[in-house]
């Protein structure tokens, strides 16, 4: 059902890309009769309800929440006031839901944002601020900061005037030096959050650190690594691939030296990670591949698609150990396929005509995947899939004929799933599906 026409009439109701998953829905930023401003959304038109009228003193419609991001059981944003930029927070309750002035210039407007424990991060050039949507706890961790990752409820960032990294719980009092690896470069390093450890590389140097730790060398037992280019979690270790001479190595490790080792040596460089329960997917030239941490096999199916740029609900859909993908074919059309990591469980779900988007938004919601279908008599509509060709079929007809309401950011929070979805008579707007039980109940099934 739709949640509710923002604004009323046909004009599409603009839905922030970036929202805050909550057990009882979502809070996210939504144009209405006030402008944009936060909404809670829980799955029902009764419960759903804008937070605040945060621009009650501000010229221009809305207070337009943008860098929305989670920390804690709170949303964060930054938000227009009448000369300033502030910092929005929100709990989901109207008296808690308000805003701060963090600085008298809209410099964080064009600022990075992250969310990490209870706090928001803002990055902007070298200066890295930290707040949980006060002034009072408004901190400037450094104005020489380089690379940053959140962490354990905090973050680790690189402090370019001493060259040395450092984690912080998000306060001057709080921020500790990482000892450094002995001779260490002192800049060009990358850092990555994978395993509940900190990831660093620079060239060929791999280390480690638990935040409190000293950095340490990771040496694999075989052969030298030459230049690392990736480091992503997997189901049971952490995996980086790296190139040495001609080769492109993916390998596999636990954090010590003998527990990191090659999985695989391949022609060209390893893409597009993504883990499943007990596998660890990556795409080669176009070609998907997976690996259970001892050898990497292809699956003979295209991994081209597997990764879309194209926005929030584009990435392929985990369920289980059975990874979802839609992947544009050669003639034109596109396939939905599935995998659980092996050549004999890589199939075909089902093909869609040469119309049809190569890439779609997807989500995992009660054991099922719900997607951006296509076929020639509806056009692009909410589509669902059990797996199996039979069980792969049009959920519902938003925008009856061939036009299609083109669904969108499928996003599962509490116990529904909202997506954007367009009808002739009111545009763009959320809508929601409920639990299977309740429509089953309701006699929508």
């Amino acid at each position: 059902h739709i949640m509710a026409d923002f604004p009323q009439g046909w004009r599409d109701g603009v839905i922030s890309e970036e929202m805050l998953v909550r057990p009882d829905g979502i809070l996210v930023g939504v144009d209405g009769t006030l402008g944009h401003e936060p909404w809670i959304i829980d799955g029902t038109l009764e419960g759903s309800r804008q937070l605040k009228n945060l621009a009650v003193d501000t010229p221009q419609p809305g207070s337009n929440p943008e860098k929305l991001r989670a920390a804690g059981n709170r949303l964060f944003f930054l938000a227009d006031a009448p000369g300033y930029r502030v910092v929005g927070r929100s709990n989901g309750q109207p008296t808690e839901t308000t805003t701060d002035v963090i600085t008298p210039t809209d410099e964080w407007w064009f600022a990075d944002a992250f969310g990490s424990g209870p706090r928001y991060y803002l990055q902007s050039g070298t200066t890295l601020l930290s707040t949980e949507g006060t002034a009072a706890t408004t901190e400037i961790l450094s104005t020489n900061a380089g690379a940053a990752v959140a962490f354990r409820g905090g973050v680790v960032y690189e402090e370019k005037s001493d060259n040395s990294f450092r984690f912080s719980d998000g306060t001057a009092a709080g921020t500790n030096i990482i000892a450094p690896l002995a001779g260490a470069p002192a800049t060009g390093w990358k850092l990555y959050a994978a395993n509940n450890q900190v990831w660093f590389t620079n060239g060929s140097i791999l280390a480690v650190s638990d935040g409190t730790t000293p950095m340490r060398r990771i040496l694999p037992t075989s052969n030298a690594l030459s230049t690392i280019r990736e480091v992503a979690q997997g189901p049971d270790a952490t995996y980086f691939v790296d190139e040495f001479f001609e080769q492109k190595r993916i390998w596999r490790s636990d954090s010590t030296n003998d527990g990191t080792n090659v999985i695989r040596i391949l022609t060209q460089l390893p893409t597009n990670f993504i883990a499943s329960t007990e596998r660890f997917f990556f795409t080669v030239s176009g070609e998907l591949w997976s690996t259970n941490g001892i050898n990497g096999i292809a699956l003979g199916a295209p991994g081209a698609s597997v990764r879309c740029a194209l926005g929030t609900g584009n990435a392929p859909v985990v369920v289980g150990n059975t990874l979802y993908w839609y992947a544009r074919n050669a003639n034109g059309s596109a396939t939905l396929w599935k995998s659980n990591g092996t050549p004999a469980g890589t199939v075909q779900v089902t093909t869609f005509p040469s119309t049809s988007p190569g890439c779609v938004s997807m989500a995992s919601f009660e054991g099922q995947v719900y997607f951006r279908g296509f076929d020639t008599a509806h056009g692009a509509e909410p589509w669902i899939t059990d797996g199996s060709a039979a069980g792969t079929h049009l959920l519902t007809d938003l925008f009856p004929g061939t036009a299609g309401s083109d669904p969108q950011e499928f996003t599962v929070a509490g116990t529904h799933l909202f997506f954007s979805a367009v009808t002739p008579d009111r545009g763009r707007e959320l809508w929601a599906i409920g639990p299977l039980g309740r429509r089953r109940a309701a006699g929508h099934l």
